[in-house]
């Protein structure tokens, strides 16, 4: 088409041209869009779960960011720790938490009790190194764990309790999901 230079010819050449570029366009342009936004999400930053301890510092209401180490409220990937002495007892009142799980540690100076009406969903995470968890007492101190406010069950889940100490929970929902209690 190159040499049909006369006339219309050219005209024709460029019309064919210009349409294989809008071709060649359409095809490349949503793969660049693709590689672009797989780019873009290779390179943010992972999301780690926190452990964010109890201190009771403010108030009794677990909503309460205060009312944390982290001066955040734990939330469903994240787990709720007690490993100290703290002020007030935690409790959820009439607003419901999902937290990823519950770590009672060596340390912690004294019995643990989460009151409240509300459901606490326990959604299963990794706790001191070990997945699928939902509850880990591992402290070797004489302080019990209690839980009279429903419990429900966010995925399959164990719940190990590998201290002496008693671990109380008043009510357990487990929808659909397991649950293993060791200890």
């Amino acid at each position: 088409m190159l040499l049909l230079a006369r006339g219309g010819g050219l005209r024709l050449f460029l019309e064919l041209r210009r349409h294989r570029l809008a071709i060649l366009a359409a095809g490349v342009l949503p793969l660049f869009a693709l590689l672009l936004s797989l780019a873009f999400l290779a390179s943010a930053p992972p999301v780690y779960a926190i452990d964010a301890s109890w201190t009771g510092g403010n108030n009794t209401a677990w909503g309460t960011k205060q009312n944390w180490s982290t001066s955040s409220v734990p939330g469903s990937t994240d787990n709720a720790k007690f490993n100290t002495a703290f002020s007030n007892q935690p409790t959820l009142g009439s607003s419901p938490a999902t937290i990823g799980g519950i770590w009672m540690t060596t340390g912690v100076g004294q019995n643990v009790t989460i009151g409240g009406t509300a459901t606490l969903t326990l959604a299963s995470n990794t706790i001191n190194g070990t997945a699928g968890l939902g509850i880990l007492m591992d402290n070797s101190s004489a302080y019990t764990l209690t839980i009279n406010g429903p419990v429900a069950l966010g995925a399959t889940q164990t719940w190990t309790n590998s201290s002496s100490n008693l671990l109380t929970i008043g009510a357990v929902n487990l929808s659909t999901f397991a649950l293993t209690v060791n200890g």
